[in-house]
This record gives structure tokens, sequence and C-alpha cells, in this order.
């Protein structure tokens, strides 16, 4: 039954990683001149990063870098939403990306030795090239939060990068999912 709560957790986080995805997407061509995109954008950070604690909260023993991971997407969502106002650099988004990416990869590591120690018949490669490809994009955006990089006036790159990170993120989450079913079919 444990597993069976925290996938459905680990489904709802998939889809509102797809769902915040396909908001970048969108608008990666124009930007974001709607404030009320940004907005809803907010509110699916926030329902991302709430679903992330949650699932952290309903494993044994808990799962912290989950929860940091969750922490990270609530603040960006809250962001988003205005709370501490709307004049957020890229460099704070891509602070908060970054400990997003690290949290998530420390999660990714975490699952692949909990699966090696059941003796589950889960090919680690997926485990492996997931927390590899995290902390690729961990390292990007800590280079862009560092430097401060920033692109000319009607280029949109950074919603191309953010919409990939959480593509790569909502993938990361379905090899968590994965897992999570191995591992009780192992057992």
């Amino acid at each position: 039954m444990r597993t069976a709560i925290r996938t459905w957790w680990l489904v709802a986080l998939f889809g509102l990683e797809i769902a915040s995805a396909f908001l970048y997407f969108r608008n990666a061509g124009v930007g974001f001149h709607r404030q009320a995109t940004i907005i809803l954008l907010g509110r699916l950070v926030l329902a991302t990063g709430a679903c992330a604690i949650a699932a952290a909260l309903r494993t044994h023993p808990r799962n912290w870098p989950l929860a940091l991971n969750g922490f990270a997407f609530a603040v960006l969502g809250l962001a988003f939403n205005g709370v501490f106002g709307f004049r957020i650099s890229f460099r704070e988004i891509s602070l908060l990306i970054l400990i997003t990416a690290l949290s998530m990869a420390a999660v990714e590591w975490r699952e692949r030795r909990v699966l090696r120690r059941a003796e589950a018949t889960a090919p680690v490669i997926l485990y492996d090239t997931a927390t590899f490809l995290l902390l690729l994009f961990g390292v990007v955006f800590a280079v862009i939060s560092v430097t401060g990089l920033h692109t000319a006036q009607g280029r949109n790159p950074e919603l191309l990068l953010l919409g990939s990170y959480f593509v790569l993120s909502a993938v990361s989450v379905l090899v968590l999912i994965w897992g999570a079913l191995k591992l009780k079919s192992a057992t």
C-alpha cells in the first residue's frame, strides 16, 4: 500500500511537470507577455513542489532530497505568483532550478542504491543516465546563476532550457515510478 500511495504522488508530480514544460515550450518563441500565463505557471510549479514534498514525506524513511526538490519548486512557484514581487531575474530562477536538479540527482542516486540492495531486476543505466543529465543541467544552471548570462531582447532560449529541464525532470520521475513498481514486485 505504501508503494501505491507514493507512486500516486509521483504520477501527479509527473503530470504537473509535463504541463509546466508544455507552457514553457508554448511561450518559448514569444516569451511570457501576459501576467495570467506567469501566474498559471506559478500555480503549476507550486503544485509540483507540493506533490514532491508529499511524496517525500509519504516514504519510509523520509526522502529528504525529494523534499528539498519540492521546496525549491514551491519557492519558484511562489516567485512566479508574485509573492516576492514580479521582478525576479533569470539568475534567481536558475539558482532554484540548480537546487531542484541537484536534489533530484541525489534522489535518483539514492533510489539506484535501494534497488541494488533489494536485488530488483532494474537496469541501473536508466538511473545513471538520469543522474548524469540532471547533474549536467545543474552545471548549466550553475554557470547561468554565477555569471548572470542573458540573451538579447526578443530571443528566449531560457524558456527552451527551462522547458527541457522540466521534461528531463518528468522523465526522471517516471524512472522513480518504474523503480518503485519494480521494488514492489521484487518483495
